[in-house]
């Protein structure tokens, strides 16, 4: 997200020198986002009434804003191998 569309969204200064811990809890049905992902370490995982899950995530180390980030979907994978 371009640093104007994160203006719109949020009150928080958008700038590298500006840093900040993050602490991040999603919420999402658990058949359609089985997987919960955050920057940070997991501190809790638990199921919610309706089929919905949560996740909370705390990120320890300071960064910028815009390094922030989480996800909740489906994840597909696969293996490669080498010839090495």
């Amino acid at each position: 997200m371009r640093s104007a569309g994160f203006r719109r969204i949020t009150w928080f200064l958008d700038r590298p020198d500006v840093m900040a811990r993050y602490t991040a809890v999603i919420h999402a049905d658990k058949s359609k986002y089985p997987v919960l992902l955050s920057n940070g370490n997991l501190l809790e995982k638990a199921d919610e009434p309706g089929g919905r899950h949560r996740a909370r995530f705390d990120d320890p180390f300071p960064k910028p804003s815009y390094l922030s980030r989480w996800s909740r979907r489906t994840w597909t994978c696969w293996r490669t191998s080498s010839s090495r």
